[in-house]
């Protein structure tokens, strides 16, 4: 996955400067707002900085739980400047969103190519040939093969299993397509590229009620750790 360093206006910056000379002078920050903690204080010194300056996703709604997820972002080799928007805590655990979860596991040295389409009730390929892009999908299959094997593997999630699992209420009716596609995509990943992954979680295949829940966790986790 390529990295992206994102670019903070001078505004932005200067806030961040401004709240860090006030608990911190050992915390140094650099050119593109990204700061250098060498223990869990001074993560929790940046991450007030950040959040003065706005640029704490909403949805880490504690400090507790901006500093995980910087810890998160930390592990994979992700600025976190870039990468928090794209972490979830979700029942007591940490986990990446759909678009982070994939690019993890597309940075296996063995990603291939994978395939993803979706099949209709009468498990009919959703396609304009098949003249059946109006219906309601009733699976998604991903197909994955690794650089240099001869085999194609195929995994497919459908709606059947998520009724099954009592989870096609909210986001599943408005998006059915999306979480059936996210389903299908954490199960394929997860089997073929467990490496690049590392029991990396899918926030859409963890998360079934999506209500959010953000606990204060600064307690538990140790920038020394990693």
């Amino acid at each position: 996955m390529e990295e992206i360093t994102p670019t903070l206006s001078e505004s932005e910056i200067i806030e961040i400067k401004k709240e860090l000379s006030k608990s911190s002078n050992e915390l140094q920050i650099s050119q593109d707002g990204q700061i250098e903690a060498q223990n869990i204080n001074q993560l929790a010194s940046a991450v007030k900085a950040y959040r003065a300056a706005g640029l704490i996703p909403k949805h880490l709604a504690t400090d507790g739980a901006a500093v995980g997820a910087i810890l998160y972002c930390k592990q994979f080799g992700i600025p976190p400047l870039s990468g928090m928007g794209q972490v979830a805590h979700i029942h007591g655990k940490f986990c990446a969103y759909g678009s982070l979860f994939t690019a993890l596991a597309q940075r296996d040295p063995d990603f291939g190519f994978d395939e993803i389409f979706y099949l209709d009730e009468h498990q009919e390929k959703m396609c304009v040939t098949n003249k059946n892009l109006d219906k309601p999908a009733w699976a998604c299959v991903v197909r994955t093969q690794k650089k240099g094997s001869p085999f194609i593997n195929e995994f497919v999630f459908t709606m059947d299993e998520a009724k099954k699992a009592g989870i096609v209420r909210n986001v599943w009716s408005t998006y059915p397509k999306d979480m059936l596609r996210w389903k299908a995509l954490a199960r394929a990943y997860r089997s073929t590229y467990p490496a690049a992954l590392n029991g990396v979680l899918m926030a859409e295949d963890l998360k079934d009620d999506w209500e959010s829940e953000s606990k204060d966790v600064t307690a538990k986790v140790n920038l020394n750790e990693l």
